[in-house]
Order: structure tokens, then sequence, then C-alpha cells
């Protein structure tokens, strides 16, 4: 035709959240992403997920030394990643600009493709929504004792080979109730050739893949946690619970946790109640929250080049149809709030929150053609560094950098009470919002539990 070939696109690798336990790929429609932004190619995955994506056995582990067990779903997106890399060229992608990403699990996906060195070369960028890189999975030998565990419950037992025998023997019905409770059968291990070292320990020592990193998270990102076990349940928090409930949470610092978050601040009390909890770590072990956050940027921009957001559309629909619940009408920035924007789906935005979401695809697809999320018609985007923790704020139909994050969250309050400190599976957990009984949380002699 005498045309010139076009330009090869660049490529962005999805996976799914769901806390790599449930989901799959193929609820995110891309059409939006693709039109409404810089040309590129996404691909979303499937993955293995719980206990079939997390199993750890003696038996299993002997049986790839190099890279033991309890990794399964992280080596499946590895293997994704390298079709990309071989394929993607028929389809009009560059194997050369592959932008690795995901939310919540999928954002720890990401953290773990950081930090394995079985995945050196296959991307060259990562973001990462909802799910910091600063959190610690448990050991291959927890994991293996785990399994060992599961095992046992399911009538297996001998030595290593005859335990791997009989676990295969098992019909998949069988075994997935067996990942419900018994942490961490969804989750990877740390110790083997996919995973050595933790992601925060991989940071620190500066054992990980060296690209450009976005990474954010949501203003209320606890709303998530709150809102199905209370408003959405048709049992809304109340200002009579609202101690009670940070008692069970906080012990001895409920009080100042309460002058910090105080009733009058917010519009219902499970925002109050929300925000406390996400601000400090304090829901899902440290997994999620706004201060959590700050430490993950702060780890990554010592190290590479960094692009930090704050998704705050203060009246965003939530939560994203991906992961449906009631909520009792309460919407805002809350865990998967983002995804709306990114991802179509049949949620109504006004003309204010598709400005906004045309803004945030111009930075993602920016981000992944270049590693740097700045374009043409986009307000500047400054990167993250040591010494300026700018953080692009997404509300409200714009965009523009802050540098109060860190105070807008309390970070500095929660650091001295010692929620900064970031305990991950190992150490000290509070109670989770589902865990706490409505007659329970208008109780008040419970004060020290955590």
């Amino acid at each position: 035709s005498g045309r010139a070939p076009r330009p090869a696109m660049p490529v962005m690798v999805w996976f799914h959240g769901g806390g790599m336990r449930s989901s799959a790929g193929h609820v995110y429609e891309a059409a939006r992403l693709v039109t409404r932004g810089k040309p590129m190619i996404v691909v979303t995955v499937n993955y293995r997920l719980n206990i079939m994506g997390f199993l750890a056995l003696p038996g299993l582990s002997a049986e790839h030394p190099e890279l033991a067990s309890g990794n399964y779903g992280m080596l499946d997106q590895q293997f994704a990643l390298k079709w990309v890399r071989d394929n993607i060229r028929a389809f009009g992608g560059d194997p050369g600009r592959v932008t690795i990403a995901g939310e919540s699990g999928g954002a720890q996906s990401v953290c773990v493709q950081l930090a394995s060195p079985t995945a050196a070369g296959l991307f060259h960028r990562a973001i990462v929504q909802s799910g910091a890189c600063q959190w610690n999975f448990p050991s291959l030998s927890a994991s293996e004792r785990k399994g060992q565990a599961i095992a046992a419950k399911l009538g297996c037992a001998g030595g290593p080979d005859e335990l791997v025998a009989c676990m295969r023997r098992k019909p998949v019905a069988e075994l997935l109730p067996m990942s419900q409770g018994m942490e961490p059968s969804g989750a990877p291990a740390v110790g083997g050739g996919v995973l050595p070292l933790n992601i925060r320990e991989a940071i620190s020592f500066d054992r990980f893949n060296h690209v450009p990193v976005m990474q954010g998270a949501t203003a209320d990102e606890a709303l998530y946690y709150v809102v199905p076990f209370f408003d959405g349940a048709g049992k809304p928090v109340t200002a009579a619970q609202y101690p009670s409930l940070l008692r069970a949470f906080f012990g001895d610092s409920a009080g100042k946790v309460e002058e910090k978050y105080p009733l009058s601040a917010y519009r219902t009390p499970a925002l109050a109640f929300s925000r406390a909890i996400g601000d400090s770590g304090a829901v899902y072990a440290s997994r999620i929250g706004a201060c959590n956050t700050l430490l993950g940027n702060r780890m990554l921009a010592a190290k590479v080049p960094l692009y930090a957001f704050e998704f705050a559309d203060p009246d965003a629909p939530f939560p994203a149809p991906m992961f449906p619940f009631a909520t009792g009408g309460i919407t805002g920035p809350g865990h998967t709030s983002e995804l709306t924007y990114l991802w179509d789906n049949d949620l109504a935005l006004t003309s204010a929150q598709r400005r906004l979401s045309d803004i945030m695809i111009g930075y993602w697809s920016h981000f992944v053609a270049t590693g740097d999320p700045n374009g043409p018609g986009l307000a500047p985007w400054p990167s993250f560094t040591p010494r300026r923790a700018a953080v692009q704020e997404l509300a409200n139909g714009s965009a523009s950098s802050s540098l109060g994050y860190s105070a807008d969250h309390n970070c500095a309050f929660w650091n001295e009470l010692g929620y900064g400190n970031l305990y991950g599976w190992a150490g000290q957990r509070s109670p989770m919002p589902w865990e706490i009984s409505h007659e329970q949380a208008h109780a008040t002699d419970h004060a020290d539990q955590h």
C-alpha cells in the first residue's frame, strides 16, 4: 500500500484484584482506556488464586528447588508476561514497553513482580493502585506448615511425596473450602527463588527490578471494609457506637483518635470510623491505608522514579461494579472507586467525573508509553522524591499536585501511636470490622482488645 507501518504501541498488562482469592481478568473492559488517551494495548490475564495459586508443601518445593512452592499464581503472571514478550508484536504491541498494573490484590501482585528475580526484564514500568509496595507476606516455612495443616484436614498423611500425591487426588470442591480462614493459603510465600525477600526488604536492600513506578490509593480505602458490615447491612454506624468501635481498634488510644477524628468533621459516623482505621492502616493488617501508602512511596522514591497519586473524588460511585455490595447509600473514594474512572462499566458518571476519567486515562496512558504520566493538556504531575513528597490529587474534575498528603491523613499522629510500623502477617493485628458484633460495639468493657 506504500503506507509506513504503524509504530508499535506500548502495552499494559493488568493483574486483577480480589485479594488473590477471587475475580477474573475478563470483567475489566478496556474500551475507554485504549481510546481516550495515548494509543496502547491492554492485556488482561488470569492467574491461579487462593489454594490453587499459593499452596506450599515441602514435597512441592522439592519438585522445583530453584523456585520452591507457594507462588504458582505469581509464576502464572510471569508466564503471561513471557507470552506478551514473545507474541505482542503480532498484535501491534511493543515488547520493549510493557507496563504491569493492578489494583488491590493485583497491586500486591505488581509489588511481588517488582521484587521477583524471575520477573527481571519482563516489564519496564509498574502501576500500583491501592496495595502499596511495603507489605510483608508469610515465609515459605510458614506457608509449608499451613499447607501441611490443610493436607492433614483433608486426611492426607505420610512423607512429603505421599502428601503431594494425596493432595493431587483431591477434587477441587474439597480443596477450595480449605482456603477460607486459613491464611496464608491465599498469599505468596517468601524465601524461594520467586520471592527471596519480602517486598519491604527487597526495596530497602535494593534487590528489586528497577523501573519507573506510579503508586497511589483512594482517599478513604477502608470504606470497603466498613460499609458492607454496617450501613450496607442496614445497621449504620451510630454516634453512640463510635467510641466503642474506636476502642475495639485502638484500645487506650481511642480517646486521642476520637479527638483527631471527631464526628462533627464527617457526614456520617461510618465515614469518620472509616477514615480513622484507613489512615492508620489498622484495617486489614496494614495492607492498605493512607499512611501505609506514604511509607511505600518513601521507600520506592529513594530508588526509582516515582509518581504518587491519591484518588479523592468526594462523591465517586462506590464500590466498583467488579466487586458489588450494598452500601446504604454511602458513596466516596473507597477501595475500588477509581476503577470506575479507568474501566468501562454501566455506572453513570457526572460531567465532572467524566472529565476526571479522561484526565486519569491521559496520565495512565502517558505513563504506559513513556514511564512519565505528564503530557500535553494535563496538569503537571511532579515526581515524588525523598525531599519533596508530591502527590497528585485526583478529584472534582481536575488534578493538582499537593504536598499535604501526610498532614491530610495525620500520618505523624499515627506514627506516634505506632501505626506507621506496619506489621504485615507476623505481628499485631487489629480486629476486622466484621469481627466486631454490633452488640460488642455498644459495650464498654473491652478497651484493651487489639
